[in-house]
Formats: structure tokens, C-alpha cells, sequence
């Protein structure tokens, strides 16, 4: 049974004029409402995922400007003047390009953390940490990443 509008996805994708991973796209199928996973590591650290819809929900941030969800890193590092240039890399002690941020398309989060997906490094997934505007990547692809979480619940 598919819970995942193919429209959606293709909306989406119109979106970011890019096609999402094929283990995403399967990955929305295993849930409606949301799913979380768990790192299989004993860490606590989890992830809340929100099915594409939500995604593609819009969000007013200014009196006349909306952005959908998937597109909430840009605004907060631009608005909240975490970086102008460069961005804190916490997992190489090292900075990537305001640009990689621009680009990113948020897929779960939690606890002040979201969890993205990088186009411009072949859709590798990042973590964002809200409270010091720093990134750090999780693994090269969602295959990847998957394989170091467990689906503790799926609705």
C-alpha cells in the first residue's frame, strides 16, 4: 500500500530541480503521519520524520513572505545572522559554504537538531544544530544513514 502521493514527491522535486534518493522515496512509504528512529548506538539520539506533506507545508515567517518547510535552514541561518559566508562543521573541525545550507532540504528533526539532505554533496544527510548554527555530516547517502538507525515506531 502506498501512503506517499507520487504528485508530492514530483512536486518536491520540481521544487528542489532535483530528483530525490530512491531509498528516501521508498523510505515514505513506511509511514502516514510520522516515523522515529533510533541511532543503533547507545547515544539517545533520535530523529522524527514528517511524511512529504509536511515537507511541502508552507510557513509564514514574515508578514508577506511564506517558505515551505523543507526549505527552513536558509531562513534561520540568513535571518537569524548564524554566518554570512561560511558555516561551522563540526564533524571535520572545519567550514562549508553558506551555500551548501541554501541548498538543503530538511527531512526529520528533533530537539533543536534537523536532519537534511546535502544536493550538492550527492544528497550525503547533515545534521543542523540550532543552538550554535554548526553542521556535521552523518552519512554519504540515506542508505547510509539507515543503516545506523532503527525504526523504533511508524504511524
Amino acid at each position: 500500500m502506498s501512503y506517499t502521493s507520487n504528485s508530492s514527491i514530483l512536486l518536491l522535486e520540481q521544487l528542489i530541480a532535483n530528483k530525490l534518493p530512491d531509498e528516501y522515496k521508498e523510505f515514505l512509504e513506511l509511514f502516514t503521519n510520522f516515523l522515529i528512529a533510533e541511532e543503533k548506538k547507545d547515544t539517545g539520539n533520535i530523529f522524527y520524520f514528517d511524511p512529504i506533506k509536511a515537507l511541502l507545508e508552507k510557513e509564514q515567517i514574515k508578514k508577506d513572505e511564506d517558505i515551505y518547510y523543507f526549505e527552513k535552514l536558509r531562513y534561520l541561518v540568513k535571518e537569524d545572522s548564524l554566518t554570512t559566508e561560511n558555516v561551522s562543521c563540526h564533524s571535520n573541525n572545519s567550514f562549508i559554504e553558506i551555500e551548501r545550507i541554501n541548498s538543503s532540504i530538511i527531512i526529520a528533526g528533533y530537539d533543536g537538531v534537523y536532519l537534511y539532505f546535502d544536493p550538492l554533496d550527492n544528497f550525503s544527510v547533515w545534521e543542523f544544530w540550532l543552538d550554535d548554527g554548526s553542521v556535521g555530516k552523518i552519512a554519504d547517502n540515506f542508505k547510509d544513514f539507515l543503516s545506523q538507525y532503527d525504526i523504533e515506531y511508524a504511524e
